[in-house]
């Protein structure tokens, strides 16, 4: 996690996955840092993230709080130094492409820079991603989940995931200051109520969930 506390009056706070980014940073990252580091556990992924798996996947998830899969693609940087780890994701930060991104999401980002406004990440994704992201982006801070280490390796376990309390992860920016909140994820509603204002990045179809819950609330088409 980057923490910075010399912030302006006003920050923003930006959700990463779906949010900034089309596709979930994390499990793209796996793929990417098997592939090149990892073949045998690539193979394993290839599988588990075939169209089978994902029905399975799905099933599971509507039953089970568990997020398994997520957790076992934690598991796959098992013994991995943190330093390779760090490096292969701002390898991969810097191979995304502009369809990569949301553009209106960009363009907010943009607009809230030109306005001296400092940008905060927060995601559910490895926190090496997101700080490389927010070195990317401009960004002042970025939060992500912190993974368990042993004498510098991952073990596979999660240390800390604000994944689900990304309003418990803000507050220590907040003191005294204005917040903007910008998501995609239902999960964040906290965030979206406790946020001076917010937007929210959305496909059409999920449009009138969102504004059937908040009132004051900014949409952001995700799609043309």
């Amino acid at each position: 996690m980057s923490f910075n506390k010399n912030l302006t009056r006003t920050i923003a706070v930006f959700d990463i996955d779906g949010t900034i980014t089309v596709n979930n940073t994390f499990f793209s990252f796996i793929r990417f840092f098997l592939k090149r580091e990892r073949k045998i556990k690539y193979f394993i992924f290839i599988i588990l993230s075939s169209n089978f798996f994902k029905v399975f996947w799905f099933l599971y998830s509507q039953f089970c709080s568990f997020e398994l899969y997520r957790h076992i693609c934690i598991w796959f940087l098992r013994g991995a130094a943190e330093a390779e780890v760090s490096k292969a994701a701002a390898d991969f930060i810097n191979s995304l492409k502009s369809e990569d991104y949301i553009e209106p999401t960009l363009q907010l980002i943009s607009d809230f820079q030109k306005q001296k406004i400092d940008i905060i990440l927060v995601s559910g994704t490895l926190c090496y991603l997101a700080e490389s992201l927010a070195d990317h982006l401009g960004a002042k801070s970025a939060i992500g989940f912190l993974p368990d280490l042993e004498d510098n390796r991952l073990t596979g376990k999660i240390k800390s995931d604000p994944r689900g309390r990304k309003d418990v992860f803000i507050r220590p920016f907040l003191a005294g200051r204005e917040l903007f909140f910008v998501t995609d994820n239902k999960e964040d509603m906290p965030l979206v109520l406790l946020a001076n204002k917010a937007w929210v990045v959305s496909k059409n179809k999920n449009v009138n969930w969102w504004t059937s819950r908040v009132e004051q609330l900014t949409i952001v088409k995700s799609e043309l």
